[in-house]
C-alpha cells in the first residue's frame, strides 16, 4: 500500500532542497497515530466498499431496478475512528516515484516524490449496514471485489490511475445481527 498524502512544504527551509525536503518527510504522507503507527482511514474504507458495490452494479432483489451501490452509499456506516494497521513502523518504507506534479495521470511536468510504502498490513474493522439488504453474502461479494479491482491508498486500482498498489486479502467476514449489536453513535460523535 502506498501513502500519498500532500505534504505541506510552506515550512520548508530556503536552504532545503525539494529533493532533500521529501527525504526528510515522507512519512508525513501516511495517516498515523501519535507513536507514528500508520492508520486505515475510516471513510477510505466506507469509500472503498461503496465504489465497489457501485461497480458491480448488481440489482437488489424484490426492489426493482435498485442496486447494491445506491445502499451502501447511504446504509452503511465505517468504523468510528480511523483503524490501527497491524504494522511495525520499521516495516515502513520509502519509494520514490517519478509521478506528474499535480497528482493527475498524464500531467505534464513529473516530479521525484517519495511515498511511504507497506508491503504486508492487517486490520480489522466493523462496519453497520443500517439496511437489511447489505446481507453476509452481499458484503462478502463486495469486499472481495473491492480487494482486487478497488484498493486502499496512493495509486490503487480504483482511482483511474490504473494503479497497482493498495490491493489486499479478505481473511474473514463475520456478521452480528443488530439486537446484539446494540449500535449507538459514541457521545463524542454526536454533533
Amino acid at each position: 500500500m502506498l501513502w500519498g498524502r500532500q505534504i505541506n512544504d510552506t515550512d520548508r527551509p530556503q536552504t532545503t532542497s525539494k529533493g532533500d525536503f521529501e527525504q526528510e518527510r515522507w512519512r508525513e504522507r501516511m495517516l498515523s497515530d501519535e507513536d507514528g503507527t500508520p492508520m486505515l482511514p475510516n471513510l477510505a474504507i466506507n469509500n472503498c466498499l461503496t465504489e465497489a458495490a457501485k461497480a458491480l452494479r448488481k440489482t437488489i432483489p424484490g426492489r426493482g431496478k435498485s442496486e447494491y451501490g445506491a445502499v451502501f452509499a447511504r446504509a452503511l456506516v465505517p468504523p468510528y475512528k480511523d483503524v490501527r494497521l497491524d504494522v511495525d513502523i520499521q516495516d515502513v518504507k520509502p519509494v520514490t516515484m517519478f509521478v506528474p506534479s499535480d497528482g493527475k495521470k498524464g500531467g505534464g511536468k513529473r516530479v521525484n516524490r517519495v511515498f511511504a510504502h507497506i508491503d504486508n498490513w492487517k486490520a480489522t474493522f466493523q462496519v453497520v449496514a443500517l439496511d437489511n439488504a447489505i446481507t453476509q453474502e452481499i458484503m462478502e461479494e463486495v469486499a472481495n471485489y473491492a480487494s482486487m479491482c478497488i484498493g486502499f491508498g496512493a495509486m490503487r486500482p480504483g482511482n483511474k490511475n490504473c494503479g497497482q498498489c493498495g490491493r489486499f486479502k479478505v481473511v474473514s467476514i463475520e456478521e452480528t445481527q443488530s439486537d446484539a449489536l446494540g449500535f449507538e453513535l459514541p457521545e463524542e460523535a454526536v454533533a
